[in-house]
């Protein structure tokens, strides 16, 4: 599926990783691979950012943290409220979005169950470490300095048929993610606003993408 998605990328600024190759356990290339992986866990951040959930959940009385905690930073949550506090565009976070879920869906024509949206360092376009990231989809706010929004993990994804019965699996995928997505349901100003902000742009994408 990872292949298949990767094949349909053509112009589109989604960033996904690279498909190599699949690795029997015994294969002769885990030799020069296995030496190259980093030892330290949280020397690559990979960053999950809800767009549809706070810490503190506006919408319930008890206004009680979520108990989620992260194991390291390969995987690390952040928070409508802590992108808030360290200014990051989370609107422009959602139209990115957007974006990636339209493309999943009418190009890739996949239901788009269960990726993961994350912020990490974009791919060099040199390939080199010390190149500078300069491309149509990186950010360059905040304390990240320069990074992108990947789409990662497709093994649960599904061809999608473009039919009625299609849009209402979407749907239903749609609810099956993380808190990645900004709620439809959201009673927080800011959240709903959010909200708007990504139904827009997937919209207008889906339109675009669908006439092209």
């Amino acid at each position: 599926m990872h292949k298949h998605i990767l094949s349909n990328i053509g112009p589109f600024h989604i960033t996904i990783p690279q498909h190599i190759a699949f690795l029997q356990p015994g294969s002769s290339n885990w030799s020069h691979i296995l030496p190259r992986l980093p030892a330290d866990s949280s020397r690559h951040c990979l960053i999950r950012p809800y767009l549809g959930r706070r810490r503190v959940d506006s919408n319930a009385l008890s206004g009680r943290r979520s108990m989620l905690k992260s194991i390291s930073l390969r995987d690390y949550p952040l928070h409508i409220d802590q992108m808030e506090a360290l200014d990051l565009p989370v609107h422009i976070y959602a139209s990115a979005m957007a974006d990636g879920l339209a493309f999943l869906l009418w190009v890739a024509e996949v239901d788009a169950c269960d990726v993961e949206f994350v912020l990490a360092r974009p791919r060099p376009l040199s390939g080199e470490d010390n190149v500078t990231y300069t491309s149509p989809d990186t950010f360059t706010f905040g304390p990240l300095e320069v990074h992108t929004l990947w789409i990662l993990d497709f093994d649960c994804c599904k061809k999608l048929p473009m039919t009625s019965e299609g849009v209402k699996i979407a749907a239903e995928r749609f609810w099956r993610n993380d808190p990645f997505y900004p709620n439809p349901n959201a009673k927080c100003e800011e959240d709903a606003a959010l909200w708007d902000v990504f139904e827009h742009r997937f919209l207008k994408t889906s339109a675009e993408m669908m006439a092209s």
